[in-house]
């Protein structure tokens, strides 16, 4: 075991010498190893749920229906802290105009090339 007492820098030159001489490898050392670590500045994500649509009106029918908050894609949302985003083939004869307002709307609407 290796107490650190003090602040190891990867720039000191006596800092590698004697993390050499105790046989520990520099990327078990960080910066500040010796004062309490920092708050991430946002929320650890640990699961990204992409689903794959269409452009088509069935489509954003079953889209509008996954958004409501009574949806399963919703209860798991909150119960896990996930983030999702509908995926949307970039097919221009698809674009209407209903396409373009959900795509204003919805910050979980992206565009795909196919």
């Amino acid at each position: 075991v290796m107490y650190l007492f003090k602040k190891y820098t990867h720039a000191s030159t006596e800092d590698f010498d004697e993390m050499l001489e105790r046989q520990v490898t520099p990327w078990n050392i960080g910066d500040d190893t010796c004062s309490p670590r920092p708050e991430p500045p946002t929320k650890y994500l640990l699961m990204f749920i992409a689903i794959l649509s269409w452009p088509t009106a069935e489509s954003a029918r079953l889209r509008a229906l996954l958004r409501r908050g009574d949806s399963w894609l919703k209860a798991f949302v909150e119960a896990a802290d996930v983030r999702y985003a509908f995926f949307v083939p970039e097919i221009p004869s698809h674009f209407t105009k209903d396409l373009l307002q959900e795509r204003e709307e919805n910050s979980d609407f992206l565009f795909a090339n196919p």
